[in-house]
């Protein structure tokens, strides 16, 4: 790819500041092709608690949440949303 234009030498700074001010950094830039650049969002992972419970509680948690046509950690998690919402 080549430049538009060749950018000149400069003898100190301030030439290098006059130039820039009364020219423009594009037209001295190699011809790019587009590119499509695609935005993936970042995905917040989940993370887990571990909660130590009886055998017979956790079999009755079982239950309740079978009998909802719920997972045990689908109605855990709601569960602790609703109770969340309640103390905010």
């Amino acid at each position: 790819m080549k430049n538009k234009k060749l950018i000149p030498k400069f003898k100190n700074i301030k030439e290098e500041a006059d130039f820039w001010d009364k020219n423009d950094v594009t037209d001295f830039l190699p011809k790019m092709k587009k590119i499509k650049i695609e935005y993936k969002p970042k995905i917040l992972k989940e993370e887990s608690i571990v909660i130590r419970v009886q055998p017979k509680m956790k079999k009755k948690l079982e239950l309740m949440a079978e009998n909802e046509g719920l997972t045990l950690s689908t109605m855990l998690r709601m569960w602790f949303v609703e109770r969340l919402r309640m103390v905010r």
